[in-house]
């Protein structure tokens, strides 16, 4: 019953990185961002170069594979040379200085060897000295992927975890799942990283980086997982010009 006039603030306020500043807005996400999406589009099947994130499907896209090993199988390190177990994929550099404000998805049809696996990717802002700043998480497991429509909201995807779907080995699947909600600028000649992998020990965060993240003991199997590449594999944000 204080009048402190909290009640007279706008309804949504976050912080910028990149601009390292507050905003406030009028609902989330912001009524003026525009959502976006963006395709893995990889150029050959070598799995350890960075691929494209793409503003259109591509077509006749060649499928990229990595590998899911758990932190405590014993392999020969000279599979390194040669196998990833991160996929990499990066947007043009930015043209002007663009905003990414609101909810994350992700949508990816993929394949494994495996009954069951995880995905997990991680979005950064990647500048051009090579210099990469975290900004959002997200992990799913493969055979837990029925959306729960009861109570998945427009910014937040929910899965039924009692429904549990093996995977069939080698039979596509398309899995859907929200990363955390991020706000960044990326400045001109910036870039949006993304990451797909499986094990969060290689795809995480630190505390100095502003995150709580709890590392899985995942994947529970060795797998070879293959991303699709095509309309059913996305990224999408909400973005607006700064």
């Amino acid at each position: 019953g204080i009048d402190n006039g909290y009640d007279r603030l706008a309804p949504v306020r976050y912080w910028l990185q990149g601009a390292d500043t507050w905003r406030i807005a009028e609902d989330w996400p912001p009524p003026d961002t525009e959502k976006v999406r963006l395709y893995p589009a990889p150029l050959s099947t070598d799995a350890k170069e960075t691929h494209p994130l793409a503003p259109e499907a591509p077509s006749g896209s060649a499928d990229v594979s990595f590998l899911a090993m758990p932190r405590s199988t014993l392999y020969p390190r000279e599979v390194d040379r040669y196998e990833t177990q991160v996929l990499r994929f990066a947007t043009e550099p930015f043209a002007e200085d663009t905003e990414m404000v609101g909810p994350i998805t992700l949508s990816l049809r993929i394949s494994s060897t495996a009954i069951d696996t995880y995905l997990t990717a991680r979005l950064s802002d990647l500048a051009p000295d090579g210099h990469r700043r975290s900004l959002s998480f997200g992990y799913q497991r493969a055979a837990i992927r029925s959306v729960d429509e009861e109570y998945s909201t427009p910014t937040e995807i929910v899965h039924e975890r009692g429904a549990v779907e093996p995977l069939t080995p080698g039979e596509p699947v398309r899995l859907v799942f929200s990363l955390t909600v991020s706000a960044n600028l990326f400045r001109r000649g910036h870039r949006l990283l993304l990451e797909i992998g499986s094990r969060t020990d290689l795809i995480g965060a630190s505390f100095a980086e502003g995150f709580v993240y709890f590392d899985l003991d995942a994947p529970p199997y060795p797998a070879r997982n293959r991303v699709h590449a095509g309309e059913d594999s996305y990224l999408e944000i909400s973005v607006r010009s700064s």
